[in-house]
């Protein structure tokens, strides 16, 4: 972001006092133009991979058995799901708690 606004600067600076851009000026921006979309080109295979990461990690989830915690609108917990089960089924629960 901050290279692209020197760039601008850059260009309106010299149409501005001087409409004419001299040969050495239009290859440094032209350099830093290149140079921008080699970083905006890496910043895209980045993300690109990690949106790759995020996918392939879900599939292995789905495949493995396990809940994506995000999409369900409420999770037990192995300990909840054990004492709503004793609970339910258990006279030892029963006394345990009412002691």
């Amino acid at each position: 972001m901050i290279a692209d606004r020197k760039i601008g600067v850059t260009i309106l600076e010299k149409r501005y006092d001087n409409p004419k851009i001299s040969g050495a000026d239009f290859e440094n921006i032209k350099n830093q133009i290149t140079r921008l979309k080699e970083e905006i080109e890496s910043i895209n295979v980045t993300v690109g991979l990690n949106e790759a990461d995020s996918k392939r990690q879900k599939e292995i989830e789905k495949r493995m058995g396990y809940i994506d915690l995000a999409a369900s609108s409420y999770h037990k917990e192995p300990e909840e799901e054990f004492f709503a089960d004793a609970k339910d089924n258990q006279p030892w629960y029963k006394e345990d708690t009412q002691k």
